[in-house]
């Protein structure tokens, strides 16, 4: 999901539901950065990009997690 905001971000975000606090590690850290770059390239797009993810019981932070800049979880949403 994609939300482009007014104040030159876009947020990409990655939605995943596990019952636990989802862990990103160095592989999925690098897909993570690939579908970025991606992105980047597609769009052409000149806004910063933020990663969020969505997940019901959020991230487990780690040295691979620094990536994300908002977490969104079960909490929040309900």
């Amino acid at each position: 999901m994609l939300i482009d905001r007014k104040d030159n971000v876009i947020n990409l975000c990655e939605m995943k539901y596990t019952l636990k606090p989802y862990e990103i590690d160095y592989k999925y850290e690098n897909e993570l950065l690939n579908k970025i770059n991606v992105f980047k390239e597609e769009s052409k797009t000149k806004k910063a990009i933020f990663l969020t993810v969505i997940s019901y019981s959020g991230i487990k932070h780690n040295e691979y997690s620094n990536i994300v800049v908002n977490e969104i979880n079960g909490d929040d949403l309900f």
